[in-house]
């Protein structure tokens, strides 16, 4: 089956609400690691075992952590714990393979994934979507060595004796609104 991705590292409230809903607060502490406050100066000499800073966990602490978390989810699948998961308010991903995320149905609705006409499989969508722009036409697979004829507005020069601009975007303030997931 498929793997369940926590996320909850470098976050205390959410390193604390996976310990605590998952019930294994009592033996995370038995490890001799601790809950304090990261930001509160006289919490230092707890930074090497503060579940608020497990970047500076040793590795028998990591290990036992990443023991405790194996465990626990291995009672479940990984769709039934996103599920169960993010409806607690602790966000996590199934972990799936490139072609069932491409066949995921809440890629298909942020239409992160697309169908494209002309071709059989789908395919990465566009990366933003702007419902101000409008309707936006359909995918369409590339044809090499195509012309394609420009059926857009030049863009605007100034005046009649301006110069072409040596790049497209120049003048422009150009936005990129779009979102990487990794």
């Amino acid at each position: 089956g498929n793997f369940i991705l926590p996320m909850a590292t470098f976050n205390r409230r959410l390193a604390v609400g996976y310990c605590n809903y998952l019930g294994m607060m009592d033996a995370v502490k038995e490890a001799g690691i601790v809950d304090k406050d990261p930001y509160d100066a006289a919490n230092v000499p707890f930074d090497d075992r503060n579940l608020a800073l497990p970047m500076g966990f040793d590795f028998q602490k990591s290990s036992k952590c990443a023991e405790l978390f194996a465990l626990k989810f291995m009672e479940k699948t990984a769709k039934e714990w996103e599920t169960e998961l993010e409806a607690a308010g602790l966000p996590c991903a199934e972990i799936q393979s490139f072609r069932d995320w491409m066949q995921d149905k809440d890629a298909r609705i942020a239409r992160i994934v697309a169908e494209v006409e002309g071709l059989e499989e789908p395919q990465l969508g566009r990366t933003a979507w702007m419902t101000s722009a409008g309707e936006y036409p359909n995918l369409k697979k590339m044809e090499r060595n195509k012309k394609v004829d420009f059926k857009g507005k030049p863009t605007p020069t100034g005046t009649k004796d301006s110069q072409p601009k040596s790049r497209p975007l120049e003048g422009f303030v150009v936005v990129d609104f779009a979102n990487v997931i990794a």
